[in-house]
């Protein structure tokens, strides 16, 4: 294969111009996207699509391997943004957008984010939004099926809310029970046409990669019942009564297509479980002999199977359980001293591999693995013009909460200090979600700070993802207590150690916002300003906003706590907006003006409830939503924070 000559070239034409890192600024260092985010072979390795960043917003660049003709340049449609893409065949392309609309529902406008899938023709050039017609659908990106056997075609699907005309459109009037709807859509023309509809309660279906149907969901969130049917028997193999929320969710087909692999969360089960279709028989998934909390499966697109499952600790992790797999990414690892390898894409064949090499708080690479000749060669990276010599070292550690539980969490050094230079100067950047979870990989937020001399603690308080259910649940009830509190412990702990000053101040973005205004509040005189990213100032408003019957209300309630439909006491003692005259620090709010997931209202009316004293400050970005995923939004973000630290938390004399 030849090597890809015209892929620097056209990636570092692209790029906007950049001087030496001595000149640039840390805001313009790290607050630039990715140069590389994705990376995907074609089917029959002809192509290789990469997720690409010119002019500050994500882009594809496709490249035709083994040729110098130009690369091809697929821009996002005006007003949008490119999330993730994959190919469909050698023909089509598919990228997902999303977009921010004002879209009118029976009970009036509303401002929300919308979510497309959009075909790229190879042989035209031509780009078609799939689904068109659905605009009252928010996310039309579902594909059930990739119908190998018709490389023109997918299959997509969506449920609907019956009787719920504000979200769904839909006629009916069962409300809180289900349909589902399954189309063929397409890919020259983006249409869609009803291939089946199910309108008794069907939630999902699953299929494998020709279309062809082997389970049903039933879900009725009114009534509280969940159920499988298995379309080899015909019969009902799973049936639950009195649930909230799904007891599992479906991961794929498991070998032979006679069984599920299915992701367990309830009081009986949690982790990956087999379920046949058959008997319905329930069995630990134990691949490679060995239980993670929080693993899914790795499947092939192709062939339906499962070659591995996905895990995180400090890093992203892959183990493949199929041979082939597990052989390149052995070569890789040893071939690139990675920490970790992830095999984003292959070829129908299994000839051709993209690679994702990852290590320890550093930038990721992107590599092409060509088994028949055999080679490893380098198509990008995530942050290129970085080096070693301006980035800090990451270290994992623990420290113990109040109550004894063991909180992992991350620091990272100020660049060219260790545990020698101690104490520092320390910013406690408590992660969103809260169902999320910090990990070791490169954060250009918290290395953007380590440039600017500051220690950065990064908790997973109790309630994060990735350390099984009974850390995640034991967040449950303390959306503003002790998920809160282990923020807090963290610094304790730190400045216990002799790693910081005593003194130090907390950002963050999203519910990581609300943690660091609520830990200001625990700890008045240790936190001395707060930066906070779009994050949320009005706990109950989140439960105002969502679906009587939906999920994002159930997920919410369970962090909050059940008391929150008569306690006033307790709401007010977790709202900062409540509470906004308890603060006499200083102040910064960052909001993006097209956030849907935290209305910016919640940053423009905290910022007016505050004290007129206290050095406040309120920032609002246009056009970007709640990443904040433009580059210019991001450099936004860190001059503002690192002007407003420099001022009333300064690194450096």
């Amino acid at each position: 294969m030849a090597l890809l000559r015209s892929l620097f070239a056209f990636s570092f034409a692209l790029a906007l111009p950049m001087t030496s890192l001595a000149e640039t600024s840390t805001a313009e260092t790290f607050g630039q996207l990715p140069e590389t985010w994705s990376a995907r072979i074609s089917p029959n390795g002809e192509n290789l699509a990469l997720g690409c960043s010119p002019q500050g917003v994500k882009a594809v660049c496709i490249f035709k391997l083994d040729s110098d003709a130009r690369p091809k340049l697929i821009a996002p449609p005006t007003g949008a943004q490119i999330d993730r893409l994959y190919w469909a065949s050698d023909d089509f392309l598919l990228y997902q957008v999303s977009l921010f609309e004002t879209i009118e529902f029976s009970s009036g406008l509303a401002d929300v984010r919308v979510y497309r899938l959009l075909s790229y023709d190879m042989k035209t050039g031509k780009t078609a939004f799939l689904m068109r017609n659905a605009r009252s659908v928010f996310d039309t990106t579902r594909v059930d099926s990739i119908l190998l056997n018709k490389p023109n075609k997918i299959q997509m699907a969506f449920t609907f809310r019956m009787g719920d005309a504000t979200r769904a459109n839909s006629r009916l009037s069962d409300e809180g029970s289900l349909q589902y709807i399954i189309y063929d859509v397409n890919l020259k023309t983006g249409k869609a046409r009803v291939k089946d509809r199910y309108e008794k309660s069907v939630d999902n279906a699953i299929h494998d990669a020709q279309g062809k149907r082997y389970a049903e969901i039933l879900r009725n969130p009114k009534k509280k019942t969940f159920s499988v049917k298995s379309l080899l028997t015909g019969k009902t193999i799973f049936k639950r009564d009195k649930t909230e929320l799904p007891p599992f969710y479906v991961d794929g087909l498991g070998a032979g297509k006679e069984s599920l692999i299915v992701f367990f969360d309830d009081d009986e089960r949690y982790g990956l479980h087999t379920l046949s279709l058959i008997d319905g028989a329930i069995t630990p998934y134990e691949a490679a002999g060995v239980e993670i909390s929080d693993a899914s499966t790795v499947d092939d697109n192709f062939t339906g199977e499962v070659v591995g499952y996905r895990y995180t600790d400090d890093l992203p992790r892959r183990v493949y359980t199929n041979e082939i797999f597990a052989k390149v990414a052995s070569d890789a690892k040893n071939a690139l001293g990675s920490d970790s390898i992830i095999l984003t894409s292959w070829t129908q064949d299994h000839r051709i591999f993209t690679v994702q090499s990852i290590k320890l708080g550093r930038p990721d690479q992107y590599y092409l693995y060509d088994i028949a000749e055999p080679s490893i060669s380098p198509i990008g990276g995530e942050a290129p013009w970085l080096d070693e010599a301006v980035l800090g070292t990451v270290k994992p550690i623990n420290y113990p909460a109040r109550d004894g539980l063991n909180i992992p969490a991350y620091l990272t050094f100020p660049v060219g200090k260790t545990e020698a230079d101690a104490p520092f100067p320390m910013l406690v950047l408590p992660h969103g979600g809260p169902e999320a979870r910090d990990s070791a990989t490169f954060d250009w937020l918290a290395q953007a700070f380590a440039a600017e001399g500051y220690l950065v603690m990064q908790p997973n308080f109790r309630g994060s993802s990735g350390y099984g259910a009974d850390f995640r649940n034991a967040g449950y009830g303390q959306f503003g207590g002790k998920m809160v509190n282990d923020v807090v412990d963290s610094a304790r702990w730190a400045v216990s150690e002799g790693l910081a000053h005593p003194r130090y101040c907390t950002l963050g973005w999203s519910y990581g916002g609300y943690s660091a205004l609520m830990t200001a509040l625990k700890e008045k005189t240790k936190v001395g300003c707060v930066v906070s990213i779009n994050g949320v100032t009005a706990p109950r408003e989140l439960l105002a906003d969502a679906d009587k019957y939906s999920l994002t209300r159930d997920y919410w309630e369970q962090y909050m706590g059940d008391t929150y439909a008569s306690d006033r006491a307790h709401w007010n003692f977790i709202s900062p907006r409540a509470r906004a005259d308890e603060y006499s620090i200083p102040v910064l709010i960052i909001q993006g003006e097209e956030d849907t997931t935290v209305a910016p209202e919640q940053a423009t009316s905290f910022n007016r409830a505050l004290p007129n004293n206290i050095g406040k400050k309120l920032i609002m970005i246009p056009a970007d939503d709640h990443g904040l995923v433009q580059s210019g939004s991001r450099q936004l973000v860190l001059s503002e924070a690192i002007a407003f630290l420099a001022e009333h938390h300064p690194a450096r004399d």
